[in-house]
């Protein structure tokens, strides 16, 4: 991060990082043994996201600018299984599929600000926003077909 006390500031960053999830899921009915299931999901998480910003000040006219790179590369298993001891992983296993989905998500935005007065600021900005893609395993009757989400983006004018 740089100073604050001259016509030109930035700021710049960095994010590592890497999750797991384990997610395990089961529903037993002593009334209806055949009907009781068991489900884990176990997704890994990696993330890299690079940060730069920077204003410039033109007397009464500034200019800000921001742009975020980030690489989001996630993989999951999901496993369903049905029966009796289905609570202790033991029966018919219904559902079984792995999946993996890579994002690569660029994020601008823009400001515009004028002060006519030191009272008095007036601005325009743009924003572009994003999240990634990511897994609906953590429920009970996950699909192979409806595992995969995509990813979101948004844009913002103010």
């Amino acid at each position: 991060v740089s100073s604050s006390d001259g016509n030109f500031d930035y700021a710049a960053g960095a994010l590592f990082q890497t999750s797991d999830l384990f997610d395990r899921g089961s529903l037993n009915l002593l009334a209806l043994p055949p009907a009781s299931s068991s489900s884990t999901m176990n997704q890994n998480t990696r993330d890299i996201s690079i940060y730069g910003q920077a204003g410039y000040d033109f007397g009464p006219f500034r200019v800000q600018g921001s742009l975020r790179y980030s690489n989001v590369r996630k993989k999951a298993d999901y496993r369903r299984i049905m029966g009796v001891q289905a609570f202790r992983e033991i029966g018919t296993v219904v559902r079984n599929f792995s999946a993996e989905v890579e994002n690569d998500l660029w994020d601008p935005s823009i400001v515009l600000q004028y002060r006519p007065t030191s009272n008095i600021m007036l601005y325009a900005s743009y924003q572009h926003g994003s999240k990634s893609g990511g897994f609906q395993g953590a429920i009970s009757n996950a699909e192979a077909f409806s595992f995969v989400i995509l990813p979101e983006k948004a844009e913002s004018y103010e």
